[in-house]
């Protein structure tokens, strides 16, 4: 039996905080110990309580609906959440942040996966996760980049919650999702927003053949360079 699955019945026999006695299932995560790239979202839903699996309900499926449109393949990826246990709702305003002692009791598990399975990224899915990683900053100015942290390189995204609160942000995200293939394939990260040296030296690197800036604010949001025709 390889660690993961081990890891994976540990997490749910957890009792380590109060959270546990109110939820049905602690939710492990899925994915192989050969993955490239892992997926950290916040907590589990409702839907994912109920049916004991990750990344079930509809931001979960968005999110794997659009992971499968990349050029991976399942054995590259491992999906997982900060907390184990669906952290309840708040009656008209949604789910609940994770509370800071169910942080504190899944850190244990979140550093075994990484440990683990080791991977080559680790996307952060929102800002409530980047920041968990150590990572400051607004989505605007942190998506898409790779930062170094004691844990490896940690890329944040969007959530899909958020892009249902600004349907205007899913280009953003496609783009950050493209960051996420660019950088396993060992391809130059995103500079850091509204570093315009940054994205000058950049275009430099030959071959070069063209290029296109799209900025918000006056602030450089993604950079598209072409080195090759067709």
């Amino acid at each position: 039996m390889n660690e993961i699955i081990v890891l994976a019945e540990e997490v749910r026999a957890c009792r380590q905080c109060r959270l546990s006695r109110y939820c049905k299932n602690q939710i492990a995560g899925e994915g192989t110990e050969a993955a490239d790239v892992m997926f950290v979202l916040q907590s589990p839903g409702w839907v994912e309580d109920r049916d004991d699996a990750v990344a079930v309900g509809w931001s979960g499926q968005f999110l794997q609906a659009c992971v499968n449109s990349l050029d991976l393949e399942p054995s590259q990826v491992y999906i997982t959440n900060l907390i184990k246990c669906y952290p309840g709702r708040i009656k008209g305003k949604g789910e609940k942040p994770p509370p800071d002692f169910a942080l504190k009791a899944c850190a244990d598990w979140l550093e075994a996966e990484i440990a683990i399975v080791n991977p080559k990224l680790i996307v952060a899915v929102g800002l409530p996760v980047a920041k968990w990683f150590g990572i400051k900053g607004g989505i605007n100015s942190i998506a898409a980049i790779p930062f170094e942290t004691k844990y490896g390189m940690v890329m944040p995204i969007r959530s899909a919650t958020m892009l249902f609160r600004r349907k205007e942000d899913v280009p953003k995200f496609f783009t950050e999702l493209k960051a996420v293939t660019t950088f396993l394939s060992g391809g130059s990260p995103l500079p850091a927003r509204g570093n315009v040296r940054d994205a000058l030296d950049l275009m430099m690197v030959p071959p070069f053949i063209g290029a296109d800036i799209e900025t918000e604010d006056d602030k450089i949001w993604c950079l598209g360079v072409g080195s090759s025709t067709g």
